[in-house]
């Protein structure tokens, strides 16, 4: 609708046409990985709202990126392959080994074969390029600067499309109720 493309054009602003060519892909999940997109803005501008907006493509909520990367149970993945950072990426205190949170978000981000794990059931392949969205009020949503190098850091960040979403979105969004 006008109202939506509208909103989105204030909330990318010179990022609308990759955003909207990035959200046109959301769906493609056979046809390859697409960059975790980062929105990092002012609360009420919206960033909750596209995830929503995002996830009915699956009839389902997103699912709870955070959650999922820190269980051993990922059944919701055959729900959604929409992942949600809110608030950005939890790195628990200690993480190591080949469930640490960076490897994690780098199986999430490029990886199409997923082992996907329910309670009392044997492990089911999932084979779908999954979307990750992080949103955070600031740019501390990835923070894995602590536990990677400049190499590590740089195979996050070719993994990230970064939005600055403006902060006239929220008045686009109040002035449309």
């Amino acid at each position: 609708s006008k109202l939506v493309d509208g909103w989105l054009r204030v909330f990318a602003g010179e990022q609308y046409d990759r955003l909207v060519k990035w959200i046109s892909a959301v769906p493609k999940t056979a046809q390859g990985p697409l960059s975790a997109l980062y929105l990092e803005g002012p609360p009420g501008c919206g960033k909750s709202l596209l995830c929503k907006g995002l996830s009915a493509l699956w009839d389902d909520a997103p699912v709870d990126y955070n959650r999922i990367a820190s269980s051993e149970f990922t059944g919701e993945l055959l729900t959604s392959p929409l992942l949600i950072a809110d608030e950005g990426v939890n790195v628990p205190k200690y993480s190591n080994g080949t469930n640490n949170p960076s490897s994690l978000f780098r199986s999430f981000t490029a990886n199409q074969d997923h082992v996907v794990r329910k309670m009392y059931q044997a492990p089911v392949g999932l084979k779908a390029y999954l979307r990750v969205i992080i949103t955070d009020n600031g740019p501390d949503g990835l923070p894995f600067q602590q536990t990677l190098g400049r190499h590590g850091i740089e195979a996050i960040t070719e993994r990230v499309f970064w939005i600055g979403v403006k902060p006239e979105a929220a008045e686009y969004l109040l002035e449309q109720v």
